[in-house]
């Protein structure tokens, strides 16, 4: 049997030289020797000279950026701008009025935009008030591991509550979460209380009136009875049932029915307008049915303790990555340069391109040098964490059909200096800039 292989690439001049000068490609030292042994013919490659609209600053750019020789796009460029601020804040200031001008003037949607950045925690806060500010729809394309969401943290402390047996802490990091449906004011005061009068499992376990008033007034008091009445009904639905070891079937059980609950919650974070938050719950809430479903599954009728069901739960959620979908169709797509794939955006925005941001900086701290761990048989990554970060570079330098804007600021908030990165140095070294 004969196959053919057409391996077809988009550039002649690409990132890495990772295509031989002489048509083939070298893969771990081997040129398709598995092909040649296995009678599979292998045909020449096909390279286009185009595969991006006719836009000649970009095109060069992509094509030019990694390249050795000394090609100067000397053009004047319209499609291509670096953009100088003063900080943060005036940065994102300058993207948001230029979003604004371009769909009021040149017919842009929302959707034809994108905004990169490396330094999130510092960028999405001032991303969402300065679009807030502007009226721009904006969509940001974060994921998060579960085990490290307050939300998945409050879904599962129903267990560190029968672990710990009924804990100040196991109870009240139920009780402080957003899932908790009591208001700020009711949680002031249970926990004031429960600090006052000592936290004892039968207030949370015996259905019997609290009668101790203590330093509190009737209207407070009434609230706090009335919080841990809802606190009890909350957990007593997978609490009560237990005592000893039970069946996986038995604690999934018992847990499907308190996951229930979070139905309601759900739509009422979503009638207060939060839908970013229902969404993430939602998408937590999906996670733990399909983990405890896949238990159910595997050990079904095995007697368990909570201990183990609790750690077998906690192991499978703990690489799950939760992320929100897109709330409207015409956003602005906000993400990381890492976490940035291939899209439609027509004009895209690389902001915080500051030296030691982009490209990141990776530096042997160890004793021992590269070439000693080279020579020790130890491997050193280093270097391909270099390699990841030039294929970044060039995936975003990608990205845009229409515009590329490349900013950096000068200093932060705070008044501290900051240097432009080395890709606005090499931009400006192969284009002409007025």
């Amino acid at each position: 049997m004969n196959i053919k292989i057409n391996l077809t690439c988009f550039i002649k001049q690409n990132l890495l030289q990772a295509f031989a000068d002489d048509n083939s490609i070298v893969l771990n030292g081997n040129r398709f020797d598995i092909a040649y042994e296995n009678n599979i013919e292998v045909l020449p490659n096909t390279y286009l000279e185009k595969c991006y609209d006719d836009n000649e600053e970009l095109t060069f750019l992509r094509n030019n950026y990694f390249a050795d020789k000394k090609n100067i796009f000397t053009a004047k460029t319209n499609n291509l701008i670096i953009c100088k601020s003063d900080n943060y804040n005036n940065e994102i200031e300058q993207v948001a009025k230029e979003i604004t001008r371009l769909v009021r003037e040149k017919n842009y949607r929302y959707k034809d935009f994108a905004v990169i950045t490396r330094n999130t925690d510092v960028y999405y806060p001032i991303i969402g008030d300065t679009f807030g500010r502007y009226g721009i729809f904006y969509n940001i394309t974060e994921s998060k591991y579960s085990n490290a969401s307050f939300i998945y943290t409050a879904l599962i402390s129903v267990f560190d509550i029968v672990i710990n047996k009924y804990s100040f802490d196991s109870i009240f990091g139920f009780v402080r979460s957003c899932l908790c449906g009591l208001d700020d004011e009711s949680k002031f005061l249970l926990e004031n209380y429960i600090l006052e009068v000592g936290n004892r499992e039968q207030i949370w376990t015996k259905d019997k009136d609290i009668t101790f008033k203590g330093s509190f007034t009737d209207y407070e008091f009434e609230k706090i009875c009335n919080s841990i009445c809802y606190v009890r009904e909350c957990i007593w639905s997978f609490t009560k049932k237990f005592s000893g070891r039970k069946s996986v079937c038995e604690i999934v059980d018992a847990y499907s029915y308190f996951l229930e609950c979070i139905k309601d919650i759900v739509k009422q974070i979503r009638a207060d307008g939060n839908n970013e938050l229902a969404e993430e719950t939602i998408s937590v809430y999906n996670h733990i049915i399909n983990s405890i479903n896949q238990m159910t599954t595997y050990f079904g009728d095995i007697s368990i303790s909570f201990e183990k069901f609790y750690k077998i739960l906690d192991s499978a959620l703990s690489n799950t990555e939760i992320s929100a979908l897109p709330t409207g169709v015409d956003d602005v797509i906000i993400t990381t340069v890492d976490r940035f794939q291939a899209s439609k955006a027509k004009v895209v925005f690389v902001v915080g391109v500051s030296e030691g941001v982009l490209p990141c900086g990776y530096i042997n701290e160890g004793v021992l040098k590269d070439y000693e761990l080279k020579l020790l048989g130890i491997e050193e990554d280093v270097l391909q964490k270099h390699f990841d970060e030039n294929y970044v570079i060039y995936k975003v330098f990608s990205s845009a059909t229409d515009k590329l804007y490349v900013s950096y600021p000068t200093g932060d908030n705070e008044g501290k200096s900051l240097s432009p990165s080395s890709i606005i140095t090499n931009i400006i070294k192969k284009s002409s800039f007025s």
